[in-house]
């Protein structure tokens, strides 16, 4: 592996460790175009974007909770990383993909990670903590 690219992800705090995965990723992580080691977000899933080396796409996956920060180029937190986009107006939680336990609580467009307290999960059609054996939880 390139070692400009394995210095990015060893100085990337956040990043508990860069992980290949075997998944495929859209049309949308064309490396042709793009400069050497730059990380691209994928288009439907904020926990996972690609490393372009030698013009593939490498994917890869944030640790449980975070999300990929595009303008950063590292993996950060939900709120900060600007892939879940709150309304300008009005009080609503989001679900985290890639993670049960934590949600992004928005509110007049501000963002704030939260986190179920031990024993529940985030239960996406209500909106709320509910415990565990009552939510589908899908981790992608």
């Amino acid at each position: 592996m390139n070692s400009r690219f394995e210095n990015l992800c060893n100085q990337t705090a956040l990043i508990v460790g860069c992980m290949l995965l075997s998944v495929s990723f859209g049309s949308t992580q064309n490396c042709a175009n793009v400069k050497q080691n730059t990380f691209l977000p994928d288009a439907t899933r904020c926990h996972r974007y690609a490393a372009c080396v030698n013009r593939t796409a490498a994917p890869l996956i944030c640790p449980s909770g975070y999300h990929f920060n595009f303008a950063k180029q590292l993996c950060d937190f939900p709120s900060k990383a600007g892939c879940i986009k709150c309304p300008a107006t009005g009080f609503v939680n989001l679900a985290i993909d890639g993670n049960c336990q934590k949600f992004v609580q928005c509110f007049m467009g501000f963002a704030v990670d939260r986190e179920c307290p031990p024993g529940l999960a985030f239960d996406p059609i209500y909106g709320q903590c509910n415990v565990q054996s009552k939510v589908k939880c899908e981790r992608n």
